[in-house]
C-alpha cells in the first residue's frame, strides 16, 4: 500500500476521521476553575490531547497541529492570563491567542438560538443553556491518541 509522504504543500486540508454528532447541553461548572484551586492548571490539562494536539501523519510521519486542540491549547493560555500568568513573553501568544479564537469562531459559526438573559439568569441556581449540535470530540481525542500511540510504537527508540 503507498502512502503519501505529505512534504510540502502535498497533504490534505482536513485530519478525515471517523465523526458523528452528538448534542451537547452547555452548562456552567466549578470543574474547570480560572484559579482558586491549586490543580486548576492540571485540571486544565486534561483538555490536552495525547500527542499534544499533533498527530503524525503521511510515510515521513509528518507533523500536524490539529485545530480542536489549537484551540483548546489557547483557551487553557487564556485560563493562565486570568489567573496572573501574563508576563512578557505570554502577551505576543495571548494576543495571537485571541485572534485565532475569534477567527475560529467566524470560520464555524454556531447558529444555536440562546436566550437573552445573560444579565438576569442566575447561573449559581439555573446552570443548564441552551443544547448544540456538535461534532464527537470524543472521536477526536481517540483518533489522535490511536495516531500517537501508534507513531511511538513505530519510533520506539526512545528518541521523540
Amino acid at each position: 500500500m503507498l502512502f503519501a509522504a505529505y512534504i510540502g504543500d502535498d497533504y490534505p486540508e482536513l485530519w478525515q476521521i471517523e465523526s458523528s454528532q452528538v448534542a451537547m447541553v452547555v452548562e456552567e461548572t466549578r470543574s474547570y476553575p480560572i484559579e482558586g484551586d491549586p490543580d486548576a492548571r492540571e485540571i486544565w490539562a486534561t483538555t490536552n490531547s495525547k500527542g499534544f494536539g499533533y498527530v503524525r501523519l503521511g510515510s515521513e510521519d509528518r507533523a500536524f497541529a490539529v485545530a480542536m486542540f489549537h484551540q483548546l491549547h489557547c483557551v487553557r493560555l487564556l485560563r493562565a492570563a486570568l489567573a496572573g500568568r501574563y508576563d512578557t513573553t505570554s502577551r505576543g501568544h495571548v494576543h495571537h491567542c485571541l485572534n485565532y479564537i475569534r477567527q475560529m469562531i467566524l470560520c464555524s459559526p454556531n447558529l444555536t438560538l440562546e436566550p437573552p438573559d445573560v444579565l438576569s439568569r442566575d447561573f449559581e441556581v439555573d446552570r443548564i443553556g441552551a443544547t448544540h449540535v456538535c461534532s464527537d470530540w470524543t472521536a477526536m481525542y481517540s483518533a489522535a491518541e490511536q495516531n500517537w500511540d501508534s507513531w511511538r510504537a513505530k519510533n520506539s527508540s526512545g528518541s521523540v
